[in-house]
């Protein structure tokens, strides 16, 4: 069995991210040989991750499939669909119908626009025109705001905040028909993958751990802070205020600094950015959510904070959506700054607690992964490939 993990659909040769990384990490311990590239292979299992906006280069893969259909093309879902006042898209988690009223606009536009994209439906259609009078009348208030704030230029800034993952959504419910499975992140995503009936769930890709490499490097070169990484919004730096001001009423200033963020970007984008400035990381990573009505963990940026960055990741809530968050400590109460000091200062009375979380956490990542492999191996046979 050779797995080929197809990077063609990305705008970069080889994207950096992190379910590459996991998935690579899975097949490297079980050693299953796979091969990174930008071309499909009719010989292999070609694993793609999900991004479909482009026109020529999803055109390939359909052109692939139809040319070899006993090819097998599997698809990593990595965004959640949601549905809000009849609109839908990827992580539309926060806005009103307003934000409903523009999504369901652009999801016409790009439906005619965009050429392997799906045709609108009646429903769309119907949904769009019931919606043109708030998108009318939201834009002239804008204009009216700015006209008033004596702004030089006028920008209507609704529809590029979700342009692109509308175009995500719509790409992958297109690019899902010629794959023979998809592969979630989650095994509690399958409503969430925008898939069809007929389409069949090989499995979910858990991020596995090791252990050793852990112990050795946890906290290491690292400073006594909170560190943000990724999309810095506002419900974020408000949990970052609301920490520096703990700080400052336990009177911890003297241990920890500011929490700080850092550039968004891929793994290795941000970890190549602060070591080329010699920009200290934090012991610890902070993962709030990106809104106060986000609804769900982000296991690949946990897995980064502890594999890649080697600190402590540490959530404001438990979503008990993903096995993962239980290596993470929660941040609800300000008196555990104490108990993050004294782990950071005597690091063999926090191993053994780390190594239990993490322990336990493999045990379940390694039971979904190895049914994911059996359901992949079983999948092969069938198409007696």
């Amino acid at each position: 069995m050779h797995i080929n993990i197809y990077t063609g659909n990305h705008s970069k040769k080889v994207p950096v991210d992190d379910t590459i990384l996991i998935l690579s990490e899975i097949l490297r311990t079980r050693k299953i040989n796979f091969s990174i590239s930008n071309g499909l292979d009719p010989d292999s299992i070609n694993i793609i991750l999900d991004d479909f906006c482009d026109y020529e280069r999803s055109k390939k893969i359909i052109d692939f499939k139809k040319d070899m259909p006993k090819a097998l093309i599997l698809i990593i879902a990595t965004e959640h669909k949601e549905e809000k006042y009849l609109a839908s898209t990827f992580n539309f988690f926060s806005g009103g119908i307003r934000d409903a009223a523009v999504i369901s606009l652009l999801n016409v536009y790009y439906r005619i626009s965009i050429k392997h994209f799906n045709y609108p439906t009646p429903r769309d259609l119907v949904v769009a025109v019931l919606y043109t009078p708030i998108v009318m009348l939201d834009y002239m208030l804008n204009i009216i705001k700015f006209t008033t704030l004596k702004k030089i230029e006028f920008f209507y800034k609704r529809p590029r905040k979700f342009a692109y993952m509308l175009q995500r959504y719509i790409g992958f419910e297109k690019m899902v028909n010629y794959a023979d499975s998809v592969i979630l992140l989650n095994n509690k995503d399958a409503a969430s993958a925008n898939v069809s009936s007929e389409k069949s769930i090989i499995g979910a890709l858990y991020p596995e751990i090791d252990l050793d490499d852990i112990k050795k490097n946890i906290f290491k070169n690292k400073d006594l802070f909170f560190e943000v990484t990724g999309t810095v919004t506002q419900y974020r730096l408000n949990k970052m205020q609301e920490i520096n001001d703990d700080i400052s009423d336990l009177n911890l200033q003297d241990s920890f600094l500011n929490c700080k963020d850092f550039p968004k970007g891929g793994m290795h984008e941000t970890s190549k950015l602060v070591s080329k400035k010699k920009i200290k990381r934090g012991a610890y990573s902070l993962h709030p959510p990106q809104t106060e009505t986000w609804k769900y963990a982000s296991p690949g940026r946990i897995y980064r904070a502890l594999c890649i960055d080697y600190n402590m990741p540490i959530s404001t809530r438990k979503f008990n959506e993903h096995p993962i968050e239980d290596i993470c400590f929660i941040y609800d109460d300000k008196e555990k700054l104490f108990q993050f000091r004294d782990y950071y200062f005597d690091i063999e009375k926090f191993l053994p607690i780390l190594e239990s979380k993490i322990d336990n956490y493999m045990v379940i990542a390694k039971e979904h992964n190895d049914k994911f492999l059996e359901n992949l191996s079983a999948l092969l046979l069938s198409k007696n490939l």
